[in-house]
């Protein structure tokens, strides 16, 4: 389990949380081409060069390995080229509004399935496998995607 794990610490934030940290850095502005998917008149408030910033996160967490993890895979053959894969996959796993997250990624793969399903049982067959997986502790540090 422990080499599934990832070896830098990561803690997502918030953006209020982020422009806590933004507040005091110090330094160039990032340049305008690191914001053209923002609105223009938008100012993220972020800087560059923060050289004397140190920031100490106290963070519990609740790490729960003991738990099982099942990934659900569906396979159909290539015919043509069966060692090319085709990967059509989502996590099914949320922290707490599963239709956000991500029963929309998993309802789009049991439709498509389901198509292909279709075509399969009418004599149709891919050139190249695919694989639809169902990935489940997604949440839980990548455990299981």
């Amino acid at each position: 389990m422990d080499e599934a794990l990832p070896t830098i610490p990561v803690m997502p934030l918030s953006y209020k949380n982020a422009e806590t940290i933004f507040s005091v850095m110090e330094g160039d502005a990032p340049p305008d081409s690191w914001q053209e998917y923002e609105p223009a008149n938008i100012d993220l408030g972020y800087t560059l060069d923060s050289d004397e910033l140190v920031i100490e996160l106290e963070v519990t967490t609740d790490l729960r390995t003991e738990d099982l993890t099942q990934n659900v895979y569906g396979i159909l053959y290539g015919d043509e080229f069966p060692d090319e894969i085709v990967m059509i996959g989502a996590h099914r796993d949320s922290w707490v509004c599963g239709a956000q997250d991500d029963v929309s990624g998993t309802t789009t793969i049991m439709e498509v399935a389901k198509g292909f399903g279709n075509l399969y049982r009418r004599g149709w067959r891919p050139k190249r496998t695919i694989v639809f997986a169902s990935w489940d502790s997604e949440e839980s540090g990548l455990i299981g995607s």
